[in-house]
C-alpha cells in the first residue's frame, strides 16, 4: 500500500471520498445545517462567525469583505471576497488556493449569500486539513521504524 493509498483510507473514514474528488461541498453544508444554525448570523459580534467549529474573525467588512479562520486556536485559512471573485486560502493570505466562487455581492456579500459562501469555504479548508492530516499519519505509519543500536 502507498502512502497516498494509506492516506486515502484514513480521510474516508472522516470525509466521504466522492465529495473530495468532486469538491461538492454542498453535501458538507447539508450535513452541516444544525451546526450553522447556532453560527452568529448577524454582523454585530464584532463580525465574528462560528462555522462547525472554525472562528471566523471579520478583518474588513467591505471592499473586500475578509476573514482569518482560525481552528483550536491556530490559524489555518484567509477568505476574501473582492471584485465578485471569492476565494479561500491556506494557511493564509497568499497560500494555496483551496475554493473559489462567485457570488452575486462584489466587494461585499449579499445577506443571503454569506452563510452559505462562508461555509462552502470552511468545507473546503476542512476537506484539505483532514487531507493534509491522513496523509501526513500514512506517511508516519509507512515510515520504516529505526531500530534500536545494539550496545
Amino acid at each position: 500500500m502507498t502512502a497516498l493509498e494509506a492516506a486515502a483510507m484514513i480521510a474516508n473514514e472522516a470525509m466521504d471520498k466522492e465529495m473530495l474528488e468532486r469538491k461538492d461541498y454542498a453535501k458538507f453544508v447539508e450535513a452541516a445545517e444544525p451546526i450553522i444554525s447556532q453560527a452568529i448570523d448577524d454582523r454585530g459580534m464584532n463580525g465574528k462567525y462560528i462555522i462547525n467549529g472554525y472562528s471566523l474573525c471579520c478583518t474588513c467588512d467591505a471592499e473586500p469583505e475578509q476573514y482569518d479562520v482560525f481552528f483550536a486556536g491556530e490559524k489555518v485559512g484567509y477568505l476574501r471576497l473582492r471584485h465578485g471573485e471569492f476565494c479561500a486560502e491556506v494557511p493564509e493570505s497568499g497560500g494555496l488556493r483551496i475554493y473559489e466562487a462567485s457570488p452575486a455581492g462584489d466587494g461585499w456579500f449579499e445577506d443571503k449569500e454569506r452563510m452559505l459562501q462562508l461555509t462552502a469555504a470552511i468545507a473546503a479548508i476542512h476537506a484539505h486539513l483532514i487531507t493534509a492530516k491522513a496523509i501526513n499519519d500514512a506517511n508516519k505509519a509507512l515510515a520504516p521504524t529505526e531500530e534500536p543500536e545494539a550496545e
